[in-house]
């Protein structure tokens, strides 16, 4: 597991997501040190301050990083997809993150894109919609984005202002084959049994 977490960080997305938030933690870190320095009673030591200041950006920076790609639920659901030779694996992090940020089961995502383009494998070129969108034409703009937009929708509209709780209830709405709930469920389970 210690290999599959260092491969996670040296990859390239790890470090694109890794780069806005040390940027962000090196300027709030300059603001602390600026108000800290305006303060009259702070001492600024150059020789130990600055290797501290590192220390905890690094630390912080490391954690907020593994903390999502450590999670084993990101472990096994980029597994699965890999083994459906999905285009969607490198994103297994933005499906759990998305799903706790709406409260939602998540593997539901990964699950409905199984049904509705076979976990990426057939959909609109361009369009980054895997889950049949608007019959499966609407773009958007990215895998992340996708992620995120499906996500926030079957919060505030399928479960907060149509009352959908349930795969079956979601289905009646999101598709017209009668049969899409069980083969969503089926995808659910799928990805539970998977072992990694």
């Amino acid at each position: 597991m210690k290999k599959l977490i260092l491969k996670l960080i040296r990859s390239k997305r790890a470090r694109a997501r890794a780069l806005p938030i040390l940027k962000q933690t090196l300027v709030l870190t300059m603001i602390s040190l600026v108000v800290l320095g305006l303060s009259p009673n702070f001492k600024y030591e150059a020789a130990s301050a600055k290797p501290a200041v590192l220390a905890i950006q690094s630390a912080a920076v490391q954690d907020q990083i593994t903390a999502v790609q450590a999670d084993e639920r990101v472990i096994k659901l980029t597994k699965y997809l890999e083994s459906k030779d999905s285009l969607l694996a490198p994103y297994a992090a933005d499906f759990v993150a998305s799903a706790d940020r709406y409260g939602l089961d998540w593997k539901l995502l990964v699950a409905i894109s199984g049904d509705e383009s076979g976990f990426a494998k057939q959909y609109v070129g361009g369009s980054y919609n895997a889950w049949g969108w608007g019959g499966g034409y609407i773009g958007l703009g990215s895998w992340p984005n996708a992620i995120e937009v499906i996500s926030k929708a079957l919060k505030e509209n399928y479960r907060e202002k149509w009352g959908a709780s349930s795969v079956e209830q979601v289905g009646k709405i999101w598709a017209e084959d009668p049969f899409w709930a069980s083969k969503v469920k089926m995808y659910l389970n799928q990805i539970d049994k998977f072992v990694i």
